[in-house]
C-alpha cells in the first residue's frame, strides 16, 4: 500500500513515516525546508512545496498513493499572525491542493489539526464542539478542517495538543525543557495556560490505527489529564530526574506574544478512547516512553 505523507520532517511526520515503513507500507515523505533523514527501504523523501499544485500533481501521477496523511503546516503562531497571506497559502491553499489531488487518486485522507481551533475560554472541548479560534493560526487550521470535511475522499481529522517528544522537527516544550534543565539553565513555565499534551509516539500509533482501519470522523489524540505548562514541566523533570528547582512559575502575561493564545484549550478524549484504546491517552504511559527516549538521547 502506497502512502503519501506531507510534513515528513516534522516530529509526527517522521515517526509516522518510520512506523509505516516498519509495517511494510511504501511511503513517500514530502518536506520543504528540512530533508528527512531516514535511510530505510520503502521510504522516499521528496522536497516539494505543497502550494505548488503542478509539482504535487506530478508526485501523485507517479506515485498514485492509496492514502494521504497531511502533517505539513506553518505552525509559528506569531508568524501566522504577522503574515496572514503566507499562513493562508500554506495551511489552507496547501491543504486544498492535497485534498483536490487525493480526491482523484486516493481513497483516504488524514488531516492533523490542533486544539488551537478552539477559543480556549473553558477547556475540555469535545470532538463535536464548534471551533472558534482566537488567532490566525487556529483560523487556518479550522478552515483546513472544513475543507477536509467537504472533500469527496474518505477522511479523518486528528486533533492534537502541545505535541512533545524527542526527535526531528521544531523544538517542542519537552525537548526544550530537557536540554535547558540538563544544561543547568532555568526555565520559566506558565501556570495559567492549560492543555492536554500529546505524546508524539502515541500520536504516530493512532495515525497507524486510523489508516489501517480507515477510521472516519474527528478525534482528539491527547493525554487524558489537563495540565499547565508549569505542572507538565514539574512532572517531566521529576520523572526524568532533572532539577525541578530550575523551573520557575510564570504567567501568560509575562510573555510578549504577538498573537493571542487560548487560556484553556484542553480536549476531551473520552469518545476517541473508545476507538483508539485507552493506552494511547495515558500520561503516565507517555512519560515511561519518553524516559526511554531520553536515555537513548543522552547516550547518542
Amino acid at each position: 500500500m502506497r502512502i503519501l505523507i506531507s510534513g515528513a520532517s516534522s516530529l509526527p511526520g517522521y515517526l509516522v513515516s518510520k512506523l509505516l515503513v516498519e509495517k511494510g507500507y511504501e511511503v513517500v515523505g514530502l518536506y520543504f525546508n528540512n530533508p528527512v533523514s531516514m535511510d530505510r527501504d520503502g521510504f522516499t523523501g521528496l522536497k516539494i512545496d505543497i502550494r505548488d499544485y503542478t509539482g504535487l500533481k506530478r508526485v501523485f501521477d507517479g506515485f498514485r498513493p492509496s492514502a494521504v496523511l497531511h502533517f505539513a503546516a506553518y505552525g509559528d503562531v506569531d508568524g501566522c499572525e504577522r503574515d496572514n497571506g503566507y499562513a493562508w497559502s500554506v495551511n489552507v491553499d496547501g491543504t486544498s491542493n492535497l485534498l483536490n489531488l487525493a480526491s482523484k487518486y486516493s481513497k483516504y485522507f488524514l488531516y492533523l489539526s490542533t486544539d488551537y481551533v478552539f477559543k480556549g475560554d473553558r477547556g475540555w472541548f469535545k470532538e463535536d464542539d464548534i471551533p472558534n479560534p482566537v488567532n490566525y493560526y487556529g483560523l487556518t487550521k479550522m478552515v483546513g478542517e472544513v475543507l477536509t470535511k467537504s472533500s469527496t475522499v474518505r477522511w479523518c481529522i486528528l486533533r492534537a495538543s502541545s505535541i512533545y517528544g524527542l526527535g526531528p522537527g521544531r523544538k517542542n516544550f519537552a525537548k526544550f525543557l530537557i536540554e535547558s534543565l540538563g544544561s543547568g539553565r532555568k526555565v520559566r513555565a506558565i501556570t495559567d495556560q492549560y492543555t492536554t499534551p500529546t505524546y508524539a509516539g502515541f500520536l504516530a500509533e493512532a495515525v497507524y490505527k486510523a489508516l489501517d482501519k480507515e477510521v472516519e470522523g474527528v478525534y482528539h489524540i491527547v493525554s487524558s489529564i489537563r495540565l499547565s505548562r508549569y505542572e507538565f514541566a514539574l512532572r517531566l523533570a521529576e520523572y526524568l530526574g532533572l532539577p525541578r528547582e530550575l523551573i520557575e512559575p510564570g504567567s501568560m502575561d509575562d510573555f510578549n506574544w504577538f498573537a493571542p493564545r487560548p487560556r484553556d484549550s484542553s480536549l476531551d478524549s473520552r469518545e476517541s478512547q473508545k476507538v483508539f484504546g485507552e493506552s494511547l491517552f495515558s500520561f503516565e504511559g507517555a512519560l515511561q516512553r519518553l524516559k526511554k527516549e531520553y536515555r537513548e538521547y543522552i547516550n547518542s
